[in-house]
């Protein structure tokens, strides 16, 4: 990598390859919280890590589910200003294992790839932001804000138990910004970093017909609750595509002419 002008970006350029290698000793750790496959040992892998950067990290554990991966790294400035970091340990089933090319948690690389289940999603994340803020210490001494980091392992699942952490620790989300910044690469190869996504609501529907299940020589008597079901879903949505659910449309912010253009 070409040298800039930047102690910090020099740093990055410098070490850039110590960093691959923790990128892919994380890779080599399975993570799957579907499977409920090694979450305790990578949010103790994680937080070697985070402690060999330079925060002060606690597993937090909640009454269900893996622990909660927190870290803090504050500022020297009095006046600084807190952002909150969120990422998750978690990644998804690697099955059907005949399809990779490699063992999935190999960490392989070949042609300056590296082959692994989660490795973008999201534990790239994870070592980039360690390696930024280690360029930051030992550069400037400090980082530029304080910084708040909070490290899930159930994400891939719906982050099941987050919101007891969320509801018992809200000191440790405190902060004047937040980010959980990915991307990828647009058309041209050119990497993109999304700075907003929509947002998702969704309804369930229950139907039931009857206490007990029941033979299906039965039918002609009892009715079949997926009919009633058909009939439901039938009324969500009009011809349009609109959704009709009673209070759907409440509180959504209404995009911009600046938000379409852009």
């Amino acid at each position: 990598m070409a040298a800039s002008d930047h102690p910090v970006l020099d740093y990055i350029d410098g070490n850039y390859q110590s960093y691959v290698e923790k990128l892919r000793e994380l890779a080599r750790q399975p993570s799957v919280s579907a499977q409920n496959l090694g979450l305790e040992e990578t949010a103790r892998l994680v937080k070697r890590m985070l402690e060999e950067t330079g925060f002060h990290v606690e597993l937090v554990p909640l009454s269900k589910g893996p622990p909660v991966v927190y870290a803090a790294l504050p500022s020297k400035k009095k006046s600084s200003r807190t952002i909150v970091l969120y990422n998750h340990y978690d990644v998804q089933p690697p099955e059907p294992i005949e399809l990779w090319k490699y063992p999935p948690f190999s960490a392989t690389i070949e042609d300056g790839k590296i082959y692994a289940r989660g490795v973008t999603d999201n534990k790239a994340n994870i070592v980039s932001r360690m390696m930024i803020a280690k360029a930051f210490l030992e550069t400037q001494g400090d980082v530029p804000c304080n910084i708040k980091w909070v490290i899930e392992g159930e994400e891939e699942i719906g982050s099941v138990h987050f919101p007891e952490f969320v509801s018992k620790y809200r000191d440790k989300l405190n902060g004047q910004a937040g980010i959980w910044e990915f991307g990828g690469l647009e058309a041209n190869d050119v990497p993109a970093v999304t700075l907003g996504l929509k947002g998702m609501l969704y309804v369930e529907y229950k139907v039931q017909t009857a206490q007990k299940d029941a033979h299906s020589a039965r039918a002609a008597i009892i009715p079949n609750p997926a009919w009633r079901l058909v009939k439901l879903l039938d009324t969500i949505v009009n011809g349009d595509g609109k959704i009709l659910v009673e209070g759907w449309y409440d509180d959504i912010r209404e995009l911009t002419r600046k938000s379409w253009t852009r």
